[in-house]
């Protein structure tokens, strides 16, 4: 990581009055002063690491106007003033104001800039985004411009008043060091780099998404963001049922509501409940707005963007998830994983959130804050998930959110109600993991049925020696295992997902967001609490019986107790099924053709 050394200047007015800048070379400044009311740039000669320079201006233009009173601009006095607030944060005091050369820093640089100007406003637009991650997507636009050179025209963009230049680690205003992508305050720590002369603050929050430190910038656009006109298609949706439709109408009539801003979705895994939003997208997109379609995995991300593809075939949409970035500027729809969230700002006028309790999403603050940062003001906010918590349950309850309940899944039929089981499993930190009689069972059932199994297990060590074990077992299936360490975990996805493999032993990796048919479900040492929570456990039943053509299958947990969550989990999905048959649309009847 290189230091960059940023300079204090000034800009001077005909009226004698003084504007404080920071700026990556003050020639730059002086080049652009020529088509502006200035007359004068005076650049302080020590330079500062961006965060300190930027505390420094900050201070320095509230004690210039607070101080002249209409009297000549000082350079002793600012000078004092700029050594005690240097020294205060155990920088060297010791400098002068000189006024910089009349040279542009970069031959050719200002030739760049017409396109450069054209383009920033649609990569920038909503976003904030490290020199690194500008120069990537202004690549992927055509642009190709090196990160020095780059700063330089971004710089340019800052004195027009267009973009914001923040430090991505900075002060704020009681002196602590705050990172201005994920908002972390506690996590902020110390690291050390031969070229900067004092210690670097890193985020350790979102090092996901690539470092934010105290030395390098971070670019957003400054001022409000123009109305969207986006060219949307018909929307083309998949024939509801009427359940579905009494939800999308729901859904709509909160778009078209003042109050409240959020809603919940609270639907059966299966329901359909995603096709049931694009209703209120289309609409949102039509009258200009912009959407967000977030999800928290990366997985699910994938997946989504291929069901916005078939519903709104044509539309310019933007998808982000790691290792993927489909970027189209002049779309009004973003579909992305929650943590590509902490590259924007507040950009949305409409929010919907996929799997809402999902990991990694649940229970992250710093992602809360990110999607709720996403928002405009007088954005609306849309949870959906199959298994929300008791704040979001009582909420409802209350009337502070609005809710709609879909408790039937697209085909009609009720969910499978888990079989719990109590029985001896082999000692999970034992080396060798003998497979129980009834797992074997369980399997060669189902495979004389050819149906496809997935074996949940609460430790990925547990997940590898299980897949390993019945690799052994002589079972006529193909087996494997997966979790999220695995680097082949895509590979073996696709395998299962296409039938090369009939049984998979998995992690809670897979407890949601995917379909695969004639399926059954088993879940071993389910009474362990602190990985199987009755929220998972609803989620895992529910990978079961999602196919309008297999609608049924097994579920079965398996533990050394019936834990509360087991038990809970069971007549959660039985009371969902009491509900629907009271609803009057569940088909009765049930026939297990595996």
């Amino acid at each position: 990581m290189l230091f960059r050394p940023y300079f204090l200047t000034l800009l001077f007015s005909g009226d004698g009055a003084a504007a404080s800048t920071v700026s990556p070379d003050p020639s730059l400044e002086k080049e652009w002063i020529k088509g502006t009311d200035y007359y004068k740039v005076l650049a302080w000669k020590q330079p500062f690491p961006l965060w300190l320079a930027e505390m420094i201006s900050r201070e320095l233009a509230l004690f210039l106007a607070s101080g002249n009173h209409g009297r000549p601009f000082s350079p002793g006095k600012t000078g004092r003033f700029i050594g005690k607030l240097a020294r205060s944060q155990g920088w060297p005091g010791a400098g002068r104001w000189y006024e910089p050369p009349d040279r542009p820093s970069f031959p050719g640089l200002f030739e760049k800039r017409e396109r450069f100007t054209r383009l920033l406003p649609q990569v920038l637009a909503g976003r904030l985004f490290s020199l690194r991650e500008l120069a990537g997507a202004l690549s992927r636009m055509g642009l190709a411009v090196m990160e020095g050179a780059l700063e330089f025209l971004v710089h340019l963009e800052v004195l027009d008043g267009r973009v914001e230049c923040l430090a991505g680690v900075g002060l704020t205003a009681d002196g602590r060091f705050r990172c201005r992508r994920c908002g972390e305050e506690e996590r902020i720590l110390e690291d050390f780099y031969t070229e900067a002369p004092m210690p670097c603050r890193v985020c350790g929050s979102c090092l996901a998404l690539g470092p934010v430190t105290s030395l390098q910038p971070l670019y957003c656009q400054r001022g409000a963001l123009a109305a969207g006109a986006f060219p949307v298609p018909p929307l083309v949706l998949p024939e509801l049922t009427p359940w579905q439709e009494a939800t999308a109408r729901e859904v709509l009539a909160f778009w078209e509501r003042e109050e409240p801003r959020a809603f919940l979705i609270w639907a059966v895994c299966g329901a359909g409940k995603t096709e049931v939003v694009f209703l209120t997208i289309h609409r949102a997109l039509s009258e200009g707005k912009r959407v967000l379609l977030a999800v928290p995995r990366r997985e699910i991300a994938k997946d989504l963007g291929k069901r916005v593809e078939a519903c709104f075939p044509g539309l310019e949409f933007t998808l982000l998830y790691g290792g993927k970035k489909q970027e189209r500027p002049g779309g009004g729809l973003v579909v992305a994983t929650t943590h590509q969230l902490l590259r924007f700002t507040p950009f949305f006028d409409l929010a919907i959130l996929d799997e809402a309790d999902a990991y990694p999403y649940r229970e992250n603050r710093m992602l809360a804050g990110a999607l709720a940062n996403t928002l405009l003001p007088g954005g609306k906010l849309i949870y959906m998930t199959a298994t929300p918590g008791e704040e979001w349950r009582k909420k409802a309850a209350r009337g502070e959110i609005g809710l709609s309940r879909l408790v039937l899944r697209h085909h009609g039929h009720p969910l499978p109600v888990p079989v719990l089981r109590r029985q001896p499993l082999p000692p999970a930190e034992a080396e060798d993991w003998p497979p129980p009689p009834e797992v074997l069972s369980f399997l060669r059932q189902a495979g004389e049925k050819n149906r496809q199994v997935l074996l949940f297990l609460p430790t990925v060590r547990l997940a590898e020696k299980a897949g390993r074990a019945l690799q052994k077992a002589g079972l006529s299936q193909a087996v494997d295992y997966i979790h999220s360490r695995d680097g082949e975990k895509d590979r073996k996805l696709q395998a299962f997902d296409s039938g090369l493999l009939q049984v998979l032993a998995t992690t809670t990796l897979l407890e949601r967001g995917l379909t695969f048919p004639r399926l059954d479900v088993l879940v071993l040492y389910a009474d362990r609490e602190e990985i199987f929570t009755t929220e998972t456990l609803v989620q895992i039943a529910g990978r079961v019986g999602r196919s309008a053509a297999a609608p049924f299958g097994e579920v079965l947990f398996i533990g050394e107790r019936i834990s509360r969550p087991m038990e809970e989990a069971r007549l959660w999905i039985a009371g969902m099924n009491r509900e629907a048959a009271e609803l009057g649309f569940l088909k009765q009847g049930m026939s297990h053709d595996h």
